[in-house]
């Protein structure tokens, strides 16, 4: 029995596609990269045992249940994106899954050789005319199906904008992953826009992420959510792969020391799960002192609470800026050994204009100066 539930975003060009319900047809594709692809080489994880494949330069697809079955023949988007904005769109998917156990990549081979239900194709073409008018639509739990069924982002229908075609494909790799679409309950509406202004404004991926700065996995925690499920929860447990290791200690005891042991200091990490923290170690011979964290630059999902330690682990001062999702700290310290804390924070009130740190979960780098 098919349940097609569609999608909206709220704007007469651009809209999500449906989420399908369906049992499994195999498929196939054709026309794989002949002639030989001109997409830029992007892996966000090598060897992870789950692969997101973005596939930009155009499929024949048939076989499957889409169309019915019948051929697909879908051009990419090669001359039509640049380089650099084929990259952006990489980029800012990988930063969504980039707490995860799983590669966004640009290399088909990489996909063919994961396991056949650990993976999924997200075709990235301008013809939608075989589906109708929608940003995209997947099949829901399809990651998990053994052969290549994909999912499709409508990139025409995006206005060939690479932040909204890396929502779009995030958000239908995630109906792949199990995830249903977040909307509201009063008003009724099947896919939130989200609150805020500026720098955190908030979105649910989910939901309609086109227009918020601050675009996050969610688990109905806003005003008269319709969906609770646990985004993250589901992802993990669902698929086959689960969170990336940890790489940098919550402690004091274990820190990592950051890079350059005079003046210029810098180091980056990603924070894997929510209420993770990194903590970094560092020496000066006393002076003042100053660091920044920042996340991903092109589709930061982190709300960034950075703090310096002393040797004993108490706060010197800390930095999580009310309007800003980067934060700085700056202090003058006596000659010692200190640390650096980076964590992912929410803000405000969550049935308002504010979150949770649910999500509050990526890539960062820090830089600063310490003599």
């Amino acid at each position: 029995m098919f349940v097609t539930l569609s999608c909206e975003a709220f704007s007469s060009v651009i809209l999500f596609g449906s989420m399908r319900s369906d049992s499994q047809a195999v498929g196939s594709i054709i026309n794989d990269d002949s002639p030989p692809s001109t997409v830029p080489v992007f892996n966000s994880l090598p060897g992870a045992v789950a692969v997101a494949y973005l596939d930009m330069d155009g499929q024949v697809v048939s076989g499957t249940q889409w169309a019915g079955g019948g051929t697909i023949t879908a051009t990419g988007v090669v001359g039509t994106l640049t380089n650099a904005q084929m990259l952006e769109v990489c980029r800012r998917t990988a930063e969504d899954y980039s707490p995860f156990q799983i590669n966004v990549t640009t290399e088909e081979s990489v996909f063919l050789a994961a396991p056949s239900n650990r993976r999924i194709r997200c075709i990235i073409t301008p013809d939608n005319e075989w589906f109708g008018t929608a940003g995209g639509v997947a099949y829901l739990n399809s990651f998990t199906w053994t052969g290549d069924t994909p999912c499709w982002v409508f990139s025409d229908q995006l206005s060939n904008v690479p932040r909204y075609i890396a929502e779009a494909t995030s958000h239908e790799i995630g109906h792949t992953l199990s995830l249903a679409h977040d909307g509201r309950i009063s008003p009724s509406e099947a896919y939130y826009q989200g609150h805020g202004t500026g720098e955190v404004g908030w979105a649910p991926i989910m939901g309609v992420g086109y227009y918020k700065l601050l675009v996050q996995w969610s688990r109905g925690e806003y005003l008269s959510a319709n969906n609770t499920e646990n985004d993250l929860n589901k992802i993990t447990t669902l698929n086959g792969f689960g969170y990336r290791v940890d790489q940098v200690s919550n402690s004091i005891v274990s820190a990592t020391s950051l890079s350059g042991s005079s003046g210029s200091r810098s180091a980056s990490g990603i924070l894997e799960m929510t209420g993770d923290q990194d903590v970094f170690s560092f020496s000066t011979i006393g002076g003042s002192c100053s660091f920044s964290a920042l996340g991903d630059a092109d589709g930061q999902n982190v709300d960034v609470l950075l703090e310096i330690l002393d040797e004993t682990g108490a706060v010197v001062t800390s930095a999580n800026p009310d309007t800003l999702t980067d934060a700085s700290v700056a202090a003058t310290l006596t000659a010692g050994n200190y640390f650096l804390r980076v964590s992912g924070v929410g803000r405000g009130d969550i049935l308002a204009d504010g979150y949770s740190n649910y999500s509050s979960i990526g890539q960062y780098t820090i830089s600063g100066n310490a003599p």
